[in-house]
């Protein structure tokens, strides 16, 4: 059985096209304000990072890498409070709200409204006052040059779009992170067949099967954990608010991921609505394995527990989630 605070396990480290995860499948324990305060979250979604070059017509791309699975995860209540407390038509068929705004206050105490198309960009804003965690898992050998170039590129607009200043000390705070001088020493491998960048060189890297999590607070506050130490702690809304754009907004990693998070938010607000709990977790809500992902169960859970759906599951903490 997998404690709250055992995410993503290594899986098969032997093979160097074996890219299986295995995920916590009921909820996490996060670290999301400092070392006092926890939130336990729930899973939304799982998916992939793929590199490519090139492409048909069709979509197909001529060469697809998987650099990286991740996971999502958030608070049940908060989240299906926020869902509740905006005006919205939710369709739990379709995983999307056709309107929603969010009442937040800005820096300067004035109303702003926010409309959103998915539920999952509701809550990509820390106004939403949702604590979220996000964990990736390295699927190769990934060279710490490449991930600090990769998250700077991708985080910078998304950064800029929130509201935060180009020279936010934050963000050089966070990709500090992809060092060696802040990731634990188990986490890392220096091998002259390490490329530092797509082009070559060599370098250290973040080793394959290890995972690095980012907890946000409702404060905004974004906590960085790797193999089982704190890398650091940033205060900079806009910066966790760029970070979870990359995985819920409007252009996401994988449309895939965002649709299952979507229609997890919705569950998890219809089993708290249904449940009448009053602060108690929505325990009715569960989160349904995708196509290509496999729910394996212990003796602690009822039998049938291995088939795609939940069933009559007893105890889930007694299960797994792998994914391909």
């Amino acid at each position: 059985m997998l404690e709250p605070g055992e995410v993503l396990d290594i899986g098969d480290e032997s093979s160097s096209n074996s890219c299986t995860g295995r995920l916590h499948s009921s909820y996490k324990e996060a670290q999301v304000h400092d070392q006092q305060e926890h939130s336990l979250q729930h899973l939304l979604a799982v998916g992939s990072r793929q590199w490519g070059s090139g492409g048909w017509w069709d979509g197909r791309g001529l060469l697809r890498v998987k650099i990286y699975d991740f996971a999502v995860y958030a608070d049940p209540l908060k989240a299906a409070h926020a869902l509740r407390n905006s005006t919205a038509i939710a369709s739990p068929e379709k995983g999307y709200l056709k309107s929603r705004t969010l009442s937040c206050d800005s820096g300067g105490g004035s109303r702003a409204a926010a409309s959103y198309n998915s539920p999952t960009e509701l809550l990509v804003s820390p106004a939403s006052r949702v604590d979220m965690s996000l964990t990736i898992r390295a699927c190769r050998n990934l060279p710490l040059q490449m991930l600090s170039e990769e998250f700077e590129r991708i985080l910078q607009r998304r950064h800029e779009k929130a509201g935060g200043r180009a020279d936010d000390p934050a963000l050089r705070e966070l990709l500090s992170y992809f060092s060696k001088e802040k990731l634990p020493e188990h986490v890392l491998v220096t091998s002259s067949s390490v490329s530092s960048s797509p082009s070559g060189g060599v370098g250290d890297a973040v080793r394959k099967g290890s995972s690095i999590t980012f907890s946000r607070s409702s404060s905004g506050a974004l906590v960085t954990e790797a193999g089982g130490r704190v890398l650091g702690r940033v205060e900079s809304p806009a910066l966790a608010e760029a970070l979870f754009d990359l995985y819920l907004g409007d252009q996401p990693v994988s449309k895939r991921a965002k649709a299952a998070a979507g229609a997890a938010l919705l569950d998890m607000a219809a089993a708290a609505t249904d449940g009448g709990s009053g602060g108690a977790v929505p325990t009715r809500y569960r989160y349904r394995p995708q196509p290509g992902e496999k729910l394996v169960c212990g003796p602690g859970a009822a039998s049938g527990a291995t088939s795609p759906s939940w069933g009559g599951l007893i105890d889930v903490k007694a299960c797994i989630l792998e994914v391909p």
